[in-house]
């Protein structure tokens, strides 16, 4: 390019506009660049560089309308302030950080104490060249070490080829000071050429600049999965991390195989759900997670893996959604609280069961049978109330002693449990009397499974101190909801009921609907008793029949068929 010469208009048209439109695009591109992760220093500079250049390049066409001096001058100015800026540049590029700022000042006061004194003092145009030439080397110099400085990362190939241009595009300037530059490569095709290299070459910058961005994430990444696997595998807990989509195991630290009995060399083959002792702890846990992606304390009953019997495990379960392994996972601190919840059912029996018989206690009795009554209600389904007590148990603990008196109440509540279902609530309410709720049955089933009950207890035999075999039998009161739905009501009618049953001759079952009155009642009984009551405690006491009062069953279907 040809410096401070008198140009015609139609040259400058075909010489600068071309110039400036490719230090526009190396601006943009530097404008992306420094958007880039990991973008290193100076790039400002570089960008007010190039700005100061196209002013320097625009100059010339005010030659056309100024004195020509004054405009040379101010040419000069900005490709000295170009040349200090690519020089900035080029330091903060390598990270030189002392003094920089102060270098530049003083380096800029010297390019203009240089200018002012050869064009206007000394008035030497071919020193004027000289500074233009070697100031703008100078600046490409620094750039080219700027650059070259930061090729030490793994993708550098951009940062490479771009330091390997400024330092072409500086060799270019020293050359052009010289006659024989000017005259065999001053072309300003070359200068073009290469701005447009230095555009492409600082793209590719920018993709290095992405790669090594990439490439650092990718091994903060598995450092970090290293880092989880130390902590995973030293815990004092069992970890699980599981496979979210498909439920299957993705890691376990030693503690969780022992404690799961797990074959790590088939790892994959378990899923988290296997442990899991009922489907439903695995439906409400995915239903949390889908509210929440950290859930804290969930207890759950886990179960053997190895294919035997055993007690049930409960476990506190701490669960997050991770990321492992590129793999979206569900991490699961295990704790072991098989005891705690041991403890707490014994409080609970304690506060809720009779210590002879486990039967539950009057009070709890009464919580959970109004809950039944109000579901019932809420649903019309139908329920019954028993009142049982046994048959002459005073006779049993004058004869057999009490030890044999607690034996005889302890089988009684053992044969209900073997004859009701478990949703069927047997309560002691004091001495030798029960109370049972029966939810959703009618009448004529009830009636059904009172008798079984009576049979049953019948037949159970108790061992005396001495070895002899003890029987006994119960009377049963028993009052369908058609009555009443009022639980203390319920209770009262089969107590009534009982009442009936013990004076009808005992081991039988009577039922108490609401067209009964008292006087019915004691009438049907007395028909039922006849003169000859049957004993309580007897060798051999065959069951005798159910007694029924004036009964309505209702038309539902009969389970107990």
């Amino acid at each position: 390019m040809e410096a401070f010469s008198n140009l015609e208009f139609s040259e400058l048209i075909k010489v600068y506009p071309s110039a400036i439109a490719l230090m526009l695009l190396i601006i943009i591109v530097v404008k992306y660049l420094r958007k880039q992760p990991e973008a290193p220093k100076g790039l400002e500079l570089l960008m007010g560089g190039f700005f100061s250049l196209i002013i320097a390049h625009t100059m010339p066409f005010a030659r056309l309308f100024s004195y020509s001096d004054i405009i040379t001058f101010f040419e000069l100015v900005f490709v000295c302030l170009a040349s200090v800026m690519f020089l900035t540049a080029g330091l903060m590029l390598k990270r030189v950080r002392a003094a920089t700022e102060a270098l530049a000042y003083v380096f800029f006061a010297l390019t203009l104490f240089l200018a002012v004194y050869l064009i206007f003092i000394l008035k030497a145009p071919h020193l004027t060249v000289l500074l233009y030439y070697l100031s703008l080397s100078l600046g490409y110099f620094f750039l080219g070490v700027g650059f070259a400085s930061q090729s030490n990362k793994k993708q550098n190939y951009g940062f490479v080829l771009t330091s390997l241009v400024f330092f072409l595009l500086a060799v270019y300037n020293v050359l052009m000071i010289t006659g024989w530059g000017r005259a065999t490569i001053g072309s300003s095709d070359i200068v073009f050429a290469m701005y447009f290299i230095i555009s492409i070459t600082l793209l590719l910058c920018g993709d290095n600049l992405l790669n090594f961005k990439i490439q650092t994430l990718e091994d903060e990444v598995q450092a970090n999965q290293s880092r989880l696997r130390l902590i995973i595998q030293s815990s004092p807990f069992p970890i699980i991390i599981s496979r979210l989509r498909d439920d299957r195991l993705m890691l376990v630290n030693q503690k969780a195989q022992d404690f799961l009995n797990i074959d790590t060399s088939r790892l994959t083959n378990y899923r988290l759900g296997d442990f899991f002792a009922d489907a439903s702890f695995k439906t409400e846990l995915m239903a949390r997670l889908e509210k929440s992606s950290e859930i804290e304390d969930f207890e759950v009953v886990f179960k053997s893996q190895s294919g035997m019997d055993e007690a049930e495990t409960w476990v506190q379960l701490s669960t997050h959604v991770i990321d492992f392994e590129y793999e979206i996972a569900l991490y699961s601190a295990v704790q072991d609280i098989t005891e705690r919840k041991r403890k707490e059912q014994e409080l609970f029996n304690e506060a809720t069961r009779d210590s002879l018989t486990n039967a539950y206690t009057r009070r709890f009795f009464e919580e959970l049978a109004n809950k039944e009554i109000m579901r019932s209600i809420r649903y019309a389904r139908p329920f019954c109330v028993l009142m049982i007590d046994a048959d002459h148990f005073k006779n049993v603990n004058d004869t057999y002693g009490h030890a044999v008196g607690d034996k005889v109440l302890k089988e009684l509540v053992i044969t209900c449990g073997k004859i009701l279902r478990k949703s069927d609530i047997v309560s002691r309410f004091g001495g030798e009397e029960f109370v049972v709720l029966l939810p959703e049955i009618s009448l004529a089933n009830a009636q059904i499974v009172a008798d079984r009950l009576r049979v049953a207890i019948s037949e159970a035999v108790v061992q005396g101190e001495k070895g002899e075999e003890v029987r006994f039998t119960v009377s049963i009161g028993l009052v369908p909801s058609s009555y009443s739905t009022d639980l203390h009501t319920l209770i009262k009618a089969s107590d009534e009921a009982l009442y009936v049953a013990k004076n009808s001759g005992r081991n039988r079952v009577i039922s108490l609907t609401p067209q009964e009155d008292g006087d019915a009642l004691a009438e049907a009984a007395a028909l039922v008793a006849g003169d000859n009551p049957i004993p309580a405690v007897e060798g051999n006491n065959p069951a005798a029949p159910m007694a029924s009062v004036a009964t309505a069953p209702d038309d539902d279907e009969d389970i107990f068929a």
